[in-house]
């Protein structure tokens, strides 16, 4: 699998969780450099689903954020998709359009977990408090070791 290093971080694609961390990435990185710097993004990372080249190269363009979205939600109603793949669709489609529209990266995170479940998204919600008044070295030990570095910097944005 490729890897591409942004921001001290890999992206990697393969399940839901991976995803939700390349859309931060991309989020951060559209956030301090801009939406041009994604195209690096989605060039180099060959193993990105075809909705999320897609739809990041819609965002690189400049498309409207309508036409963003019709672009990206289509294909998925037509293909009738379900599961793991109806939710990794979602998670893309929310993620890029809200990089779309220069949201803060932290509550594109908090949103695109929300489609893994309630319970998930009130789990982020509860770390994401609890977190935010740790000490910053605290943090990044808890980071690793209970998330595997997919919240990594989330919380010191």
């Amino acid at each position: 699998m490729n890897k591409l290093e942004c921001l001290n971080e890999n992206i990697v694609f393969g399940d839901v969780q991976e995803t939700i961390k390349a859309i931060k990435i991309c989020a951060k990185e559209a956030r301090i450099s801009g939406l041009l710097s994604m195209d690096d993004l989605i060039t180099n990372t060959p193993e990105a689903p075809l909705l999320f080249r897609i739809g990041a190269q819609c965002v690189i363009d400049g498309l409207e954020h309508k036409s963003i979205k019709a672009v990206l939600t289509n294909p998925v109603e037509a293909e009738n998709l379900q599961g793991e793949e109806l939710v990794e669709s979602r998670v893309i489609i929310t993620g890029l359009l809200d990089i779309q529209q220069g949201e803060h990266p932290r509550h594109i995170i908090e949103k695109c977990t929300s489609h893994l479940g309630i319970n998930a998204y009130v789990a982020v919600v509860q770390i994401t408090n609890w977190f935010t008044q740790l000490p910053e070295s605290r943090i990044e030990i808890l980071e690793d070791t209970l998330f595997g570095g997919l919240f990594t910097g989330f919380w010191n944005d």
